[in-house]
């Protein structure tokens, strides 16, 4: 692991297991609320506006493209503030996590009052979210969605069965991804049924303890 992501094995195993939680989360959290939607799938949500646009509902169309955009300016505000396309400890990771919070803090008060405009801001800290913990490790650790994580689980596993030398860290990596997205998807249906929109303090509790552990590594 070392040779491919630059940091602690520590601060990589607790990212892999706290941010897939919260990315599940929020997306659960977001389809179960009366958004209806998953704010981070990008895939799904290009898929819907595809089918809304046929389907002449040019309302949600833009609803739609306009989740996808904010998911992509937040993984560009993301790369500017994080500029090395590798880890490096510095505050930058800090500022990164506090902007997250910070938008899953006003979603969540939007949300309390039944306000649309939070799925944008929490496509947004999704988007913030990915394109920060992509710098992880080039790419390796994936956190709002599963699909690429999935795919390269897959692409190790064919390698394995064919005899193939693989890093079997890289195998125990994506599944602990996948597993505490699903872990974070479960609980984010269950406990927003439970608390409505302040099921989001969970997320807000992940950001800060995420800013303490970055402090302490």
């Amino acid at each position: 692991m070392k040779q491919s992501i630059p940091q602690s094995p520590v601060w990589v195993y607790f990212a892999a297991v706290l941010l897939p939680f919260n990315g599940g989360f929020i997306n659960a959290a977001t389809l179960v609320s009366f958004l209806h939607n998953s704010v981070g799938y990008v895939t799904g949500n290009i898929a819907y506006a595809g089918t809304y646009f046929a389907e002449h509902d040019i309302l949600m169309f833009f609803r739609m493209m306009l989740l996808i955009f904010s998911f992509l300016i937040g993984a560009i505000i993301s790369s500017l503030i994080v500029k090395s396309e590798y880890y490096h400890r510095d505050y930058r990771y800090r500022v990164n996590l506090m902007l997250q919070l910070m938008l899953v803090i006003v979603a969540m008060i939007l949300l309390r009052y039944h306000i649309m405009g939070c799925e944008y801001l929490l496509a947004g800290a999704m988007g913030v979210q990915n394109a920060m913990t992509t710098h992880y490790g080039s790419a390796l650790i994936r956190t709002t969605h599963m699909t690429g994580t999935t795919t390269d689980l897959g692409v190790l596993i064919a390698h394995w069965i064919k005899n193939n030398q693989v890093a079997l860290w890289k195998i125990r990596l994506y599944l602990i991804l996948i597993l505490s997205f699903l872990v974070g998807a479960i609980s984010g249906a269950v406990i927003f049924q439970a608390f409505s929109s302040n099921a989001f303090y969970v997320s807000i509790s992940i950001y800060i303890i995420m800013i303490f552990l970055h402090k302490k590594q």
